[in-house]
């Protein structure tokens, strides 16, 4: 990698922002962030080693930068996780209570079905 864009499809610069703007193919112009302990995640390469720390591993830069980007992946990971688990408790909670207006609305159902049928008993013939 000499950080100048040689070939239109960007493969003589690999993972770096040097053919950011040249490569038109979605594959070859993405970054993939492997943020071990959280959630991938794909960068355009011009956010490649742009002294801008994008991926929670800080693996999108390099040298100095590198140095100076957080280590927060565990951390992250964590919130995502709790993030997630909070989504499933109201989804179940939700669930829960949709069951009850369910069960509550046939046993409604039921005592008024049974209420006509009472009804049609009661009233007299039509000849």
């Amino acid at each position: 990698n000499d950080d100048y864009c040689d070939c239109t499809t960007g493969e003589d610069e690999p993972e770096t922002g040097a053919c950011s703007g040249a490569v038109h193919d979605p594959v070859a112009s993405t970054f993939l962030c492997p943020n071990k302990g959280s959630v991938a995640k794909k960068l355009y390469l011009s956010r490649v080693n742009d002294g801008i720390c994008d991926c929670c591993d800080g693996s999108d830069e390099l040298g100095a930068a590198l140095a100076n980007c957080p280590k927060s992946c565990a951390e992250e990971g964590a919130r995502l996780m709790a993030e997630a688990e909070d989504r499933k408790q109201k989804a179940l909670s939700g669930l829960s209570r949709q069951a009850g207006v369910v069960a509550e609305g046939e046993a409604t159902l039921r005592r008024l079905r049974e209420e006509l049928a009472s009804s049609e008993a009661k009233k007299p013939g039509i000849e």
